[in-house]
């Protein structure tokens, strides 16, 4: 294949494809694979996955990815268009053909990007990673196959590294003094120790669940199987077939995986950040961009949550000048650097921008981004007019700090002595955040404990579709779509099994699946099923929000609340008190399962103590007294990178413990048995995290 790159200046490597028979079979390849995408079970679930709500009131993951993968090919049309202007003249067919296998390259990435993606948003992504991660890291045997499951995925797939000068990544703030290039897993590997600053056993990779990877490795298995497909269909008695297949081979042979991995992983890029990124990775993250800071805006608008003036021109009373001190306060905040002059000088335009419709708003974004990822700059770009490309960038921003004010918004819940005591999230958008991540987390735990309880033949939901579910040629409301089948698994073990099932769930299939076990405990008792929530489960979970003072989201989410409620109108105020009231609701009815449970239990001879645990029942001794307390499921620490060298003190910390704590972990028991044996040892410092299984200590 003849094929040309040009690059002027600080402009990227667009690719050019010589031959037009040869670039005509490439494209018949590319739209073969888009519909592969299109059609696949990972992809139409999306539509049953919200995207930004835990309730139907908004978008699905599905529109999301979809509007992802109509930006990205317009946006690289246009790259095209601008990079290779000279050629049209010159052979006007043979550019439209290479133009439009450059778009379908950013429609494929763009639909595909979020193929491996949970249920309940990054929540479900965070509680399924913490399992995954505590499974593998317990058993090396397991790790090792899974390194190698995603050998094969991704055979033929290099990345290109920054590195330093000892060979490692180079940490956050550190500039790569040069490039290596790794196999795909050497890479990760490489990161993960990485991301643990080298303090961690090799034998004991802790490999999680990142949703960027998971979709990868989904949409490298839909290539491989259209390898496949073509090489069988090479060998079929229809000719017609035969010379098709042929083709396709062709085509194929162009198409580099490394490509696409490449932009599906990178379009999360602080999980990615030492990967450099073509000019097409760079389309689909900014694409990505344009959705999140015109469209979840505008999700909010909707709801009434901000008061912008009317149709008839009428301002809030109070409120909307309290919307507009926040505006100016945002726009002139270090993350996106409008002086206070310019901002007084432009504000109607700058109110003008935000009151337009996001689809009016995207236009010049995409333009904007464009620009930004062809000339490479990094830095703020001088101000000008609202309204010009680099600008309007800046201003979609102030949507996506606006969007946060409602996303963040926290409702802070008091004691009788109004005594601050946990922190309500989702209470404008009508999500009980809280329980939906007690049933997730206590599904995952069950099917972790139950492996072999996940299904051994092909289950399918009817998609129930969200508000942007419309017939788009791909799915419809009520259509039945395959959501797992055991045959896809790729090799049969825990992780594959866990990881394969629980992703694909929708978000109504995960509440089905809660009920269901839930009267699986009421019925056969306890060690069957799990347990309903309890608004004790609820308390803890918003008192453990309130108490993460090193957490990014919840301390600033009540600063913000605050801010938010000064411009948040009168009717927005009522919609959270009825949600609360709903929510208690809710619980209220997990509540009367629980003590249907409870009385069940009781009928079966089975004895609770004063905390509500089971003490004695049949077939079980009775429990000493002072292990009467719910065992807690500690969480890991090590994903969140600021905590590395905090992990790293810990570790150290367990190291020079006596043998009275070295003993308790052994025995898998509780944080507060921990704490107790700590006091024993002379107070050691700063246990922060105990895996419960395998005796371990995260570091």
């Amino acid at each position: 294949m003849e094929e040309t790159q040009e690059k002027k200046g600080n402009i990227p490597e667009v690719d050019f494809i010589e031959d037009i028979e040869q670039a005509k079979r490439v494209l018949e390849t590319l739209e073969e694979l888009e519909k592969k995408v299109l059609q696949s079970p990972e992809y139409r679930l999306l539509y049953g996955k919200t995207q930004m709500f835990y309730d139907d009131s908004g978008r699905s993951r599905g529109g999301h990815s979809h509007n992802i993968g109509e930006t990205s090919g317009r946006m690289a049309k246009k790259a095209f268009s601008i990079v290779h202007s000279q050629r049209e003249a010159e052979n006007p067919e043979l550019f439209r053909i290479n133009r439009e296998i450059y778009e379908r390259y950013g429609r494929i990435m763009g639909f595909a990007h979020d193929l491996g993606h949970t249920p309940l948003g990054h929540d479900g992504e965070s509680v399924l990673d913490d399992k995954l991660a505590t499974l593998t890291g317990n058993d090396p045997e397991l790790a090792a196959e899974v390194e190698a499951q995603r050998r094969e995925d991704f055979a033929g797939v290099t990345l290109e590294a920054g590195i330093m000068d000892d060979g490692t990544l180079p940490l956050k703030g550190e500039k790569p003094t040069g490039t290596k290039t790794f196999d795909y897993e050497d890479y990760q590997k490489a990161n993960r120790e990485h991301k643990r600053n080298g303090k961690i056993d090799p034998t004991h990779p802790q490999i999680g669940y990142e949703h960027n990877e998971y979709s990868a490795q989904i949409f490298a298995r839909i290539l491989k199987q259209m390898q496949r497909e073509t090489e069988a269909a090479l060998g079929s008695q229809n000719p017609d077939i035969r010379r098709t297949a042929e083709r396709q081979k062709d085509g194929l042979s162009s198409i580099d995986p490394t490509r696409f991995v490449t932009a599906i992983l990178a379009h999360s890029r602080s999980r990615f950040p030492n990967i450099p990124q073509d000019l097409l990775a760079q389309i689909v993250r900014q694409s990505d961009k344009v959705e999140y800071m015109n469209f979840d805006f505008d999700e909010y608008r909707e709801l009434g949550f901000f008061p912008f003036p009317g149709e008839d021109g009428k301002e809030v009373p109070g409120k909307t000048a309290a919307l507009h001190a926040r505006i100016k306060e945002i726009a002139t905040s270090d993350k996106i650097g409008y002086s206070p002059e310019y901002v007084e000088e432009h504000f109607d335009e700058i109110l003008a921008y935000l009151d337009q419709s996001g689809e009016q708003r995207r236009e010049s974004l995409e333009a904007a981004m464009i620009e930004e990822a062809l000339v490479g700059q990094d830095g703020k770009p001088p101000v000008g007019k609202i309204h010009d490309k680099m600008d309007s960038m800046r201003s979609a921003k102030i949507c996506a700090e606006l969007k946060d004010d409602a996303l963040f918004h926290c409702t802070e819940v008091r004691d009788e002595n109004g005594e601050i005591v946990g922190v309500k999230r989702g209470t404008i958008t009508g999500n009980n955040v809280e329980r939906s991540e007690v049933i997730l987390d206590r599904l995952l735990q069950y099917y972790c404990d139950h492996p072999d309880k996940i299904p051994s033949s092909p289950e399918t939901v009817k998609l129930s579709m969200l508000r942007d579910g419309e017939d788009l040629g791909i799915v419809q409301s009520g259509m039945e779509v395959e959501s797992f089948n055991p045959e896809n698994i790729a090799r049969d073990n825990a992780y594959e099994r866990l990881k394969t099932y629980l992703s694909t769930l929708t978000n109504a299939r995960c509440e089905e699946l809660y009920q269901q076990l839930v009267q699986e405990r009421i019925s056969e008792g306890p060690g069957h099923g799990i347990e309903p929530v309890s608004q004790a489960d609820i308390d803890k979970r918003m008192a453990d929000a309130l108490a993460k003072q090193g957490s990014p989201k919840y301390p600033w989410q009540l600063s913000k609340a605050k801010k938010t409620e000064d411009y948040m109108p009168e009717a927005m105020t009522a919609r959270v008190a009825e949600n609360m009231a709903r929510h208690r609701e809710e619980v209220a009815k997990d509540e009367e399962l629980h003590q249907q449970m409870v009385a069940a239990d009781k009928a079966k001879g089975y004895v609770y103590g004063e905390d509500g645990s089971i003490i004695s029942g049949p077939d079980m001794e009775a429990i000493p007294k002072e292990a009467e307390k719910p065992e807690v499921q500690p969480e890991r620490i090590v994903q969140n990178p600021t905590n590395i060298h905090e992990n790293a003190r810990n570790q150290n910390t367990v190291v020079k413990m006596s043998g009275v704590v070295s003993n308790a972990i052994n025995e898998g028991v509780t944080t507060d048995d921990v704490q107790k044996a700590e006091s024993e040892a002379d107070k050691a410092k700063e246990v922060r995290e105990v895996q419960k299984e395998g005796g371990r200590v995260d570091g």
